[in-house]
């Protein structure tokens, strides 16, 4: 690929390309892909099969033809507008007279730079921004880059005032976050506070309901991962796990409500009589024939009798089986504690 793109993209930088022509460089280059890479073997069926367009995409790890071709046309048209006495410069300021051919207009080639330009910072200009040789790299750049990388760099040019975030950039800052809190001050340090502030990073969290009792979003995400399986032609299989977490007993308020009291997921304000929770009943659903798990509930209790634990596993047996529909096979639990003898 090293040699071939090179000879396709000889003069590039001058293409107002239209849409189908860009379809037929990107055809082009991902039949030359599959042909250095390979065929591969499928991983339900078996067999032999070409490699898809995102399995490419990830062997790859380089921008698609098309992005490239913009990105060499920005960096070309920087320069020429940088240049003293250019010729480029001239012609773009020239307005020649006439009228253009009935019909929709085929984009120009100053058109496709403040398309471009624009897909990246609305509102920016490009003869202005073309001035600035580091701004205009950057913007050069984040032609190329997936949206995360993008978006930090606009964010870290202060080109952007835009309050929205993207979904994979809060995806990047949360498990980067998540991994090491000092990793992702240092980068947002490096790259002038770009990233969200840690606080809203909480805030973020706060959006699901952790409150006691079944968690939705767990069973939602259960739930399309059933219906995965499913579009395989398998069926998914999973165990209920359940262990005890001692807790220290504190009641403290966390602006709404008292926490820290024994809750079964009950919306109740009236707190007389509850004793302290001292420790957290979780259960978690593990895939036996796919790669993940999720706590599907909690409760937070002080002692529990055989009987009570008793109706609460089959209460949350009930529960997922008449909200995903699939069989569990397995139901285990510390066998090390005496309290749970009665499984």
């Amino acid at each position: 690929m090293t040699q071939i793109r090179p000879v396709v993209l000889y003069g590039s930088e001058t293409w107002t390309l239209r849409k189908v022509e860009e379809t037929r460089l990107a055809v082009f280059e991902r039949k030359i892909l599959r042909r250095i890479y390979g065929p591969c073997i499928d991983s339900d069926t078996g067999e032999w099969r070409i490699r898809h367009n995102d399995e490419l995409k990830n062997l790859f790890q380089k921008p698609d033809i098309t992005s490239e071709i913009n990105r060499r046309r920005l960096m070309w048209a920087g320069h020429a507008w940088r240049k003293e006495g250019s010729f480029i410069k001239a012609v773009i300021k020239e307005n020649p007279t006439g009228k253009r051919p009935l019909g929709r207009p085929r984009l120009r080639w100053e058109d496709r730079i403040k398309k471009e330009v624009k897909a990246v910072e609305p509102n920016t200009q490009w003869r202005e921004t073309a001035e600035h040789r580091e701004k205009w790299r950057q913007i050069c750049k984040a032609e190329t880059l997936p949206s995360t990388e993008n978006e930090i760099i606009m964010k870290q040019l202060k080109m952007t005032t835009s309050k929205y975030i993207s979904a994979d950039f809060r995806k990047f800052a949360l498990t980067l976050h998540f991994y090491s809190p000092a990793a992702y001050s240092f980068v947002r340090d490096s790259f002038n506070n770009a990233l969200p502030h840690p606080s809203t990073l909480r805030n973020w969290y706060f959006s699901i309901d952790g409150s006691p009792g079944f968690t939705s979003e767990s069973i939602n995400a259960i739930r399309l991962k059933s219906e995965e399986m499913k579009n395989k032609g398998k069926t998914l299989l999973c165990g209920l796990t359940m262990d005890e977490m001692y807790l220290k007993e504190h009641v403290h308020y966390n602006g709404d409500k008292l926490q820290g009291y024994i809750s079964c997921g009950i919306k109740d304000s009236d707190f007389d009589g509850l004793l302290k929770a001292r420790e957290a009943l979780v259960f978690m659903l593990v895939a036996l024939n796919s790669h993940w798990k999720v706590p599907v509930a909690y409760f937070l209790i002080n002692g529990l009798s055989s009987q009570e634990k008793t109706n609460l596993v089959n209460t949350t047996l009930s529960y997922i089986h008449d909200t995903t529909k699939f069989p569990l096979l397995r139901l285990s639990a510390p066998s090390s504690s005496p309290r749970w003898a009665i499984f």
